[in-house]
């Protein structure tokens, strides 16, 4: 029997803050190591304004191209809510969303023409008719998403998402936007409500309370990108815009004191290596639209009866991540010399 090959494709959509940084970095420097092509990037306002998102990826593009990794098309989504809502996370990320590094915009790169819905739609019909395995990740709010599921002819280019992974929700109802919210949620609720209820098929979700669980060891962080000398540009690259981001005395006081919480590299790696995710649960997940101090909660049904029945329950919801296999694809996003986009098949 002939081995037949399929590909693996991957779209991030990203509010490129300094995590979200880390998490491209991931995404475009690992396709040769890991066997995927990285199809495009979708910005959308979140941890900063859309335009400062913009510039961002383009950042984060040149770094990593100039480490030899492939360039991918960046598409200009969200710059504000479906109701109009707005967010900033400046007081972590700075005030451009880099870390304030000053870090030169590469304005030769250009955006896509096509916005961030019209990208979505198109990679998802694309990798239904070429029959490609494509992993859309959203690592910032749910707008661009769930615009596309309102807009895309009846949904029909969702069959070609092998797996939604989405950064975002908590199930301890321990929030970082309120009390209960988890800022991406909280950042378009109408939106994420929409995601959770109408997604047609593999939904994962790589919440904050498991990242907050889950640091990089400060070692190991250090050890990959704080380090005195880096060989490769993205190396340099993510030393600058950490700096003054990711400290033992700042992440000490709403993280973790034990390590490095960078939610969107996870969530990326969990995309990219099913392999990282050891513990999972399949619940139903609500999001609470309706105002007041719950706003934006993701109410988890872990199985507690409430009088409901037939809840379906169709969120694969992360609970344990292999942190020894993420140590090591953050190792291997900093190093330099590797990347490309020659190897993006695999034997099925």
């Amino acid at each position: 029997m002939t081995s037949q090959r399929k590909q693996k494709w991957l779209w991030v959509d990203s509010d490129a803050g300094v995590d979200d940084a880390v998490a491209l970095c991931a995404a475009l420097k690992l396709q040769k190591e890991w066997g995927y092509r990285c199809k495009g990037i979708s910005t959308s306002f979140g941890n900063t304004s859309a335009e400062n998102v913009n510039v961002n990826v383009r950042k984060v593009m040149a770094s990593c191209v100039k480490d030899g990794a492939g360039e991918c098309p960046i598409h200009a989504g969200a710059v504000g809510g479906l109701k109009g809502e707005t967010a900033d996370a400046s007081y972590f990320h700075g005030k451009d969303g880099l870390g304030d590094a000053g870090l030169e915009d590469p304005v030769e790169m250009a955006l896509d023409e096509r916005g961030a819905v019209e990208g979505l739609i198109g990679v998802g019909e694309e990798a239904k008719r070429e029959g490609a395995e494509l992993v859309v990740v959203t690592i910032g709010p749910l707008t661009n998403l769930a615009q596309a599921m309102m807009e895309g002819g009846g949904g029909g280019w969702m069959g070609g998402v092998e797996r939604l992974v989405v950064m975002g929700g908590c199930g301890n109802a321990h929030g970082n936007a309120t009390r209960v919210a988890e800022f991406n949620v909280k950042a378009d609720v109408t939106a994420a409500a929409h995601v959770f209820e109408h997604w047609r098929g593999q939904m994962t979700v790589v919440s904050w309370d498991l990242c907050c669980g889950n640091p990089i060891p400060w070692r190991a962080f250090h050890e990959a990108v704080s380090k005195e000398h880096h060989e490769g540009e993205v190396g340099r690259f993510l030393k600058a815009i950490c700096r003054d981001i990711y400290s033992s005395e700042k992440d000490a006081d709403k993280r973790s004191g034990e390590g490095a919480v960078i939610c969107d590299f996870l969530a990326v790696a969990c995309a990219i290596d099913r392999a990282v995710v050891r513990g999972r649960e399949m619940v139903n997940v609500e999001v609470e639209t309706g105002g007041g101090i719950t706003e934006g909660m993701t109410v988890v049904d872990w199985g507690c009866y409430d009088g409901v029945e037939g809840r379906e329950k169709s969120v694969e919801w992360v609970k344990e991540l292999d942190m020894e296999k993420a140590i090591e694809m953050l190792g291997a996003t900093v190093r330099g010399g590797v990347g490309g986009v020659e190897c993006n098949t695999r034997e099925v």
